[in-house]
């Protein structure tokens, strides 16, 4: 992880949450429910990820004066936001793909 986050990191992932919103928005209007509960949690996941990594950046900036157990429980609520936001992805290409596959054949 890098100790050092530059403005043009932010916006490149607040871009990226965007397009996420786009997609996921997209998915829910076309998806069965489940799947698009599952864009809504990505969508919400990669939007905490960048909140979580601003804060990261402004405490970790040389001009803020923070306590270090702040910037550690700040490091790991940015690391947290991470993994659940690749968990919520891999959650959600499950979903996706168990959608596509499920043809109106089976019966459950």
């Amino acid at each position: 992880m890098p100790e050092d986050l530059t403005d043009d990191d932010i916006r490149q992932w607040v871009n990226l949450a965007g397009r996420v919103k786009e997609k996921a928005t997209d998915t829910a209007l076309a998806g069965p429910k489940k799947v698009t509960e599952s864009a809504l949690v990505l969508e919400h996941a990669s939007e905490v990820l960048v909140r979580k990594m601003a804060m990261f950046q402004q405490v970790t900036s040389e001009d803020v004066s923070v306590s270090e157990n702040v910037k550690t429980q700040i490091r790991r609520d940015f690391l947290a936001a991470g993994r659940d936001l690749d968990r919520c992805l891999r959650s959600f290409v499950l979903t996706a793909q168990a959608a596509l596959d499920d043809d109106g054949s089976r019966q459950g």
